[in-house]
């Protein structure tokens, strides 16, 4: 996988929730070798911890967009390796396939049905989500009924770069019956790890 990622010019990797860009500098640094590689950390993470921006689709995708735009402008072949939200976030902003190729590990491919798992988790209902807007859970994490709302209205629904899926077999923020649905509906490469 890693070998296949760096046959483009540029690699852009992109971690997820609760970790930060020096999580992937073993990768960056091997793939540097023989491509460019673009590490990106999402607001709140990294460099960016205590910055005003917040870690929300309608703030990071417009911002993907743009780094994208920015580095589509110099380089024709880009890759893309992105854990957890990283990769949804990365479906959202970029679904029309402009990726040489891509490789999602343990990813979140419907954030919405995420969302309602932790809710069934801390026994939070969608009605009182709605009535109460946010409600801190555990690890400093918080459901939002924007966010949810968000998630529902956007699902991914078109992703046409080529993609493989590194998935844990016991992954337990994305089912398996979601990861191989999206492999058919996608037509990605999905291998299962132990």
């Amino acid at each position: 996988y890693y070998n296949q990622l760096g046959e483009g010019r540029e690699v852009i990797l992109l971690h997820g929730w609760g970790y930060d860009s020096s999580l992937l500098m073993p990768l960056a640094q091997f793939l540097s070798a023989f491509c460019r590689v673009t590490l990106i950390d999402l607001p709140g993470h990294g460099q960016r911890q205590g910055g005003p921006e917040e870690l929300t689709p309608w703030q990071v995708v417009p911002e993907l967009q743009r780094v994208f735009g920015q580095l589509r402008a110099r380089w024709s072949t880009i890759a893309l390796y992105a854990t957890s939200m990283g990769a949804w976030f990365s479906m959202l902003a970029l679904p029309s396939g402009e990726l040489e190729r891509c490789l999602f590990v343990s990813p979140v491919l419907d954030m919405g049905l995420l969302i309602e798992k932790m809710m069934g988790w801390v026994d939070v209902t969608p009605e009182r989500l709605e009535r109460e807007g946010e409600i801190p859970i555990e690890q400093g994490e918080i459901l939002s009924w924007r966010y949810y709302t968000y998630a529902r209205e956007h699902p991914v629904t078109r992703w046409d770069s080529p993609t493989s899926l590194l998935f844990g077999e016991k992954d337990h923020l994305t089912d398996l019956e979601t990861a191989q649905s999206f492999a058919e509906r996608f037509h990605a490469h999905l291998q299962i790890r132990a």
